[in-house]
């Protein structure tokens, strides 16, 4: 089975952190797969320090380009240990995988340097992410809640952090670094991917996990309560079928 390298972005909210509880004991689960979560904090003495199985990096949090350069740190940061595994998945605080899915995927289906469950083309300006022009548009970019690098899709990555646009959101701007290399993107089971909505009761539940998802993001954006309240719902008859 595929070893996979599973990096959580993160910030110290309390609903965040309540969503960390939920994955940290799904995740742990897993045996083929080791999770990070990675975050900024302001008062630790040293650049980078470990508490637990969450990455504290000296810094405080910004959308552009905070969320990409504490990425590309903790990528490189994790250089040699990435290199144990097949696969290095960016993704997010209120998004689950389900890794017992993806590993069967990634076996038959290998991405040989960068992809996803859910490939976007850029099409769209967005001010706060950094897209203030089309000088972009029609690039295809893997989604920050799934970033799929291969081993030496991750090591081409670090050989061009040069190249990489710190102006632009995060999954943009790494899309944008294929794109100039001549790297295709490769998506993988494009129809198992779903953002959750509100639901209602037990059985939509049990209904949304029989049709077999790999990725689940979950975004309310009025209450982010509610997402934590159904992630952990979800994550508990996931674990069911382990």
């Amino acid at each position: 089975m595929v070893k996979i390298l599973n990096l959580v972005l993160y910030s110290d909210k309390e609903y965040y952190n309540n969503m960390y509880n939920v994955l940290n004991n799904y995740y742990k689960k897993f045996d083929n797969i080791k999770t990070y979560f990675y975050k900024y904090d302001n008062t630790i003495e040293n650049d980078i320090e470990l508490d637990g199985d969450i990455y504290k990096i000296k810094g405080i949090e910004t959308y552009i380009p905070g969320v990409l350069n504490k990425t590309l740190i903790f990528f490189k940061y994790l250089e040699k240990e990435a290199d144990d595994y097949d696969y290095i998945i960016r993704t997010n605080i209120s998004t689950i995988i389900d890794f017992k899915l993806i590993s069967i995927e990634l076996e038959k289906n290998p991405i040989p340097f960068y992809g996803s469950t859910f490939i976007l083309c850029l099409q769209w300006l967005d001010i706060n992410a950094g897209i203030i022009d089309n000088k972009h548009f029609n690039t295809y970019f893997a989604s920050g809640t799934n970033i799929i690098l291969s081993k030496n899709g991750y090591k081409l990555l670090l050989d061009n952090v040069h190249l990489i646009d710190l102006s632009i959101i995060d999954d943009v701007s790494i899309g944008v670094l294929f794109k100039t290399l001549n790297i295709n993107y490769t998506n993988i089971a494009p129809n198992k991917y779903i953002s959750i909505p509100i639901i209602n009761n037990i059985n939509e539940f049990n209904s949304l996990i029989e049709k077999n998802y790999i990725v689940y993001r979950n975004r309310n954006d009025v209450d982010r309560n509610i997402d934590v309240k159904q992630m952990k719902i979800i994550t508990d008859l996931l674990s069911q079928k382990l």
